[in-house]
């Protein structure tokens, strides 16, 4: 394969890789997950584009010295472990598993460290060559290696969403795992195919592709999710309410209504930015108290969230409850921001009211009681 048969294949998809990371790039400030979306299309632009200069610069100069040989070798084979393992992050996040974020960044680097250190360790000789064509059997290991922990590491955040898929009982995670699972199974076939002939060059391109699914079905969450926190917005927690009294058996499930306290006082005194980074941390500690597919979390309006789940009895939802406020305390300990979070949190069964509307307005009335018993106490420490 020439270099302008190898850049027609890939600038297509250098060109999709552009236009999905400036669309995406927005969110990365508010989003822990769409910042390593977004460093997936780096590390894989990166690779496409290693792979076409360096082919250019191979078969247009021709006889280089072997250190940029090497250099261009080396450069290929740190961003295929750099693109799968950051794409293993990113499940991992997407779908947040019960397993802390810190470790699975420090397992998959760790994992990632080992194979570019084995690369690193081959000696000089056996990559300054170009292409597996003048390859010696040390250098194909070594890029059948790279491949095989590519492979690996699309695998496992296949997985990984199998696993959530078969868990969860929310049909929106169960879509999303689906998403994943695509996700994975095409740079799989893409490396496959490129390591029985070298001439077809798909693993980067098959990823391409793969993140524009990925993408797509991102935009398409979008119409169901706040734009400010990323929990479901209004509009969805209406649908679910409505999808709850059409059920013909009902279990007992429970309702949270949260108002943040004083949140106009954040915006007038330290600004409407930090009001915005005060709900975004809300909904991330209601994230992190109740894990994907076993609540439904979503922005009810305003500084007003409403949590919904299979909760059997009142004991269960107290216990919620504590957990929630010891999070803010948490957060107001560890955090050193110009505000301070303050929850007021009131809660209500299905089994203690009937109906979907009433468990709201129970739900509803229990967090005002709440807030103004904490402003009572407020004034009463004043005095």
């Amino acid at each position: 394969m020439s270099w302008i048969d190898n850049m027609l294949v890939n600038i297509f998809p250098m060109i999709l890789a552009v236009v999905v990371f400036l669309s995406n790039r927005p969110k990365c400030r508010r989003t822990r997950t769409a910042v390593i979306f977004n460093f997936v299309i780096v590390f894989d632009f990166l690779l496409m584009l290693t792979d076409v200069v360096g082919m250019a610069i191979v078969q247009e100069i021709g006889n280089l010295p072997s250190s940029v040989v090497w250099f261009i070798n080396v450069a290929r084979l740190v961003m295929t472990t750099a693109v799968t393992s950051t794409w293993f992050i990113y499940v991992c996040y997407r779908l947040r598993l019960d397993i802390n974020g810190r470790w699975i960044v420090i397992a998959a680097v760790a994992a990632e460290a080992i194979a570019d250190a084995a690369v690193l360790f081959v000696p000089y000789r056996h990559l300054a060559s170009y292409g597996l064509a003048n390859a010696d059997s040390i250098m194909r290991i070594c890029y059948l290696g790279v491949s095989g922990f590519g492979m690996v590491m699309f695998l496992l955040g296949g997985i990984a969403a199998l696993y959530c898929f078969f868990r969860e009982k929310d049909k929106d995670v169960k879509r999303e795992c689906i998403y994943l699972m695509v996700f994975s199974v095409l740079p799989v076939i893409g490396i496959l195919l490129q390591n029985i002939n070298q001439q077809l060059r798909t693993a980067s391109a098959c990823v391409s592709i793969a993140i524009l699914y990925v993408y797509v079905s991102m935009q398409n969450k979008q119409v169901i999710t706040d734009g400010l926190t990323g929990v479901n917005n209004r509009r969805e927690f209406d649908a679910y309410l409505e999808r709850r009294s059409r059920q013909q058996t009902q279990a007992d499930w429970g309702l949270f209504m949260i108002d943040v306290d004083d949140f106009k006082i954040i915006n007038d005194e330290v600004g409407h930015k930090e009001g915005d980074d005060a709900l975004w941390n809300v909904a991330d500690i209601l994230r992190s108290v109740f894990k994907i597919g076993d609540a439904f979390i979503a922005r009810y309006g305003g500084d007003e969230f409403v949590v919904c789940g299979d909760w059997a009895g009142r004991a269960c939802m107290n216990e919620l409850e504590q957990e929630i406020l010891q999070k803010v305390e948490a957060f107001n300990e560890e955090k050193h921001r110009g505000y301070k979070l303050s929850l007021s949190v009131g809660g209500a069964l299905w089994s203690e009211n009937g109906s979907c509307e009433a468990v709201l307005e129970a739900a509803d009335r229990k967090m005002y009681e709440v807030k103004q018993l904490r402003k009572e106490r407020r004034k009463s420490d004043c005095e």
